[in-house]
């Protein structure tokens, strides 16, 4: 049986992301994603809480595992 909902999806991307040693980059207003054809201009900010992400995997483990 599949994921059911997006937060299933959601934990599921990141169990598999997190059993790979991979990181997964989420991003906020997707509908508003820019086109590959849009030239964009500007700066990009990246912040790596790693610590954070990995307390977050934890939890999300510990949940799924109940």
């Amino acid at each position: 049986m599949g994921p059911s909902s997006v937060t299933d999806v959601f934990k599921d991307t990141l169990r598999i992301a997190a059993g790979r040693k991979l990181a997964v980059m989420v991003s906020k207003d997707v509908e508003a994603f820019p086109e590959n054809s849009d030239r964009l201009t500007g700066t990009i900010d990246i912040w790596w809480i790693v610590r954070i992400l990995e307390f977050l995997m934890h939890l999300l483990l510990q949940e799924m595992l109940k």
